[in-house]
């Protein structure tokens, strides 16, 4: 009989850790794939970014152009 309760206690041991390791392994598991989903939002973040970055260049470069133009030719200066 001491024999038994060893053995249910040493196999509850066992079970409870196998338990604890599945459950470690899926949260380990989903945060890698919450890393990966992050980053390719991140990259297609960074990739807006840069296309809406390219337009707002043209266009501050335009009224850069058309106040330089206005500038000269009412012959005054803006900082």
């Amino acid at each position: 009989m001491k024999i038994m309760k060893g053995f249910f206690i040493h196999t509850g041991f066992v079970l409870i850790l196998i338990g604890l390791s599945i459950i470690c392994v899926d949260q380990v598991s989903a945060n890698i794939n919450n890393y990966y989903a992050d980053l390719e939002k991140c990259k297609q973040i960074v990739k807006s970014v840069d296309i809406n970055y390219t337009k707002f260049k043209d266009g501050a470069n335009k009224v850069k152009d058309a106040i330089g133009d206005v500038s000269l030719s009412f012959d005054f200066y803006l900082d």
